[in-house]
């Protein structure tokens, strides 16, 4: 009987027939000796997914859950925290990665790669050339710095980079007319990737472990390296070594300068020595500190007391140096794609702006948050409130640097110089086309009818021309 009531109960947890019950709901167990044992069911456990795949031909091929495996080099418990992650599992990966961004160079270079995209101006483009649409992208121009918040942009950036997924919340206020919304960046500490869902599952404080539907207006997911990212583009990955050692460096530094700077006080005490000549002697040697005074009583024939400092031979630290180096250069390749010194000196690139075109690269990367910020943060605000979810803005950020003046004005010097030498040589005037010249590095040209006669280059005046103009004066 017990055996039967037991069989009842998991075929009430994990049935083929789903409960018509919400996500997380409570029932009575009936069996209960006190008859007041509640027993949380979810109804996902009950999905199809938990069921096995059937056999269909017909139906799409699903690939096979992948799992990745940590190097065996680096140390156990972070080579653990990489396989997990591999896995789906974000929990040790999200200690891990905000531990790592305690790291100075980490840290900055994080900051400086958040800071390229951040520090350009914020835009929002209409959705279309309609006045409906340029009246909603006015409206939400002034809006947008509280719905997107830069300080949880950032949070939801970060997470992204280091473990290849963000999360966050859209908060919504209602009003009787309208609706508003924010959003609020989730940790990563309580998400994991269920393969066999395909979904990722976030584990709440007042709702249990709820899967983050892709369709919910209620959650953002930001995927910039598209999905199961944390098998292969996490930067996490690449950076958990050169971390590593770096932090080891720098501590095996240290404690050498500790040995180098602190030499050892050796006491010299003679074979004859009074007893307490040699306790005072000790006393005083052992509480030695700066200007301190010592007493050495002296003997005859070498019979003193005396100190010594021994200090490390070898003084070679061009391998800690070199080491940190290696690694810095590493970490920052890893996030700006180049290796820029904080002392100014070139990376790829030329030299007078080493890395532009890379680290601009990148940041035109990064921008594409923007692509999730509308879907699933403008639309469904545009949708609720204007009644066209297609109206919803663009987020650009200018990105583009500056014109540089200078530069152009030596490129327009060399052309100049370029057509005049040309005009000039007779070999060549003749065959030239100067106009189509100048046209070709997008200069302003006056059409040709409008070139003032006596503006060298203008084009030579039809003699029958003069004679009609003539006849017409007569």
């Amino acid at each position: 009987m017990r055996a039967e009531a037991a069989r009842s109960k998991l075929h009430r947890l994990f049935g083929v027939e789903s409960p018509s019950l919400p996500e997380r709901s409570l029932m009575r167990n009936a069996d209960a000796d006190d008859g007041a044992r509640v027993v949380a069911l979810q109804s996902w456990l009950s999905s199809p997914a938990y069921q096995g795949t059937p056999w269909d031909a017909s139906s799409p091929a699903m690939e096979l859950p992948l799992y990745g495996i940590a190097p065996p080099t680096i140390v156990a418990s972070v080579a653990e925290t990489l396989a997990q992650l591999e896995q789906g599992a974000f929990f040790s990966a999200a200690y891990l990665w905000d531990g790592m961004q305690r790291d100075d160079r980490v840290g900055a270079k994080l900051k400086e790669r958040l800071d390229g995209l951040f520090g350009s101006k914020l835009d929002l483009l209409p959705a279309d050339s309609s006045d409906e649409a340029r009246a909603v992208k006015e409206k939400y121009e002034k809006r947008i710095a509280r719905i997107c918040p830069s300080a949880q942009l950032k949070k939801l950036m970060r997470n992204g980079i280091g473990l290849s997924v963000g999360v966050a919340q859209v908060l919504s206020t209602r009003t009787s007319k309208t609706r508003d919304a924010q959003i609020r960046t989730w940790n990563n500490r309580h998400l994991r990737y269920d393969w066999l869902l395909r979904q990722y599952r976030l584990v709440t404080e007042n709702r249990g472990e709820i899967t983050i539907d892709p369709e919910d207006d209620e959650w953002l997911i930001y995927e910039p390296y598209g999905p199961h990212g944390w098998l292969d583009s996490a930067l996490i990955r690449p950076l958990a070594a050169p971390w590593l050692i770096r932090h080891w460096t720098r501590t095996w530094w240290a404690r050498r300068q500790e040995v180098h700077g602190s030499p050892i006080r050796a006491g010299i005490i003679p074979a004859e020595r009074d007893p307490t000549d040699e306790r005072t002697f000790l006393r005083q040697l052992a509480n030695l500190a700066h200007e301190a005074t010592i007493r050495l009583p002296q003997g005859q024939d070498g019979n003193k007391f005396d100190v010594k400092l021994i200090e490390a031979a070898a003084a070679n630290m061009s391998g800690f140096s070199q080491l940190l180096e290696h690694c810095d250069s590493a970490i920052e390749i890893t996030f700006l794609g180049q290796s820029q010194s904080t002392e100014g000196q070139g990376g790829l690139g030329t030299q007078e702006k080493a890395g532009e075109s890379t680290i601009m690269r990148i940041l035109r990367g990064d921008s594409q948050v923007s692509e999730p910020l509308r879907d699933r943060v403008l639309m469904p605000l545009v949708r609720d409130n204007e009644g066209n979810a297609e109206l919803a803005p663009y987020l650009a950020w200018q990105l583009d640097p500056p014109e540089d003046l200078e530069r152009k004005s030596r490129g327009l010097l060399n052309v100049a110089n370029a057509v005049k030498t040309l005009a000039e040589a007779p070999e060549y005037e003749k065959h030239i086309d100067k106009r189509a010249l100048l046209d070709e590095h997008q200069l302003p040209l006056v059409a040709e009818d409008k070139v003032p006669p006596d503006i060298p280059g203008a084009p030579e005046s039809d003699p029958s021309d003069e004679d009609e103009q003539e006849e017409t004066a007569a």
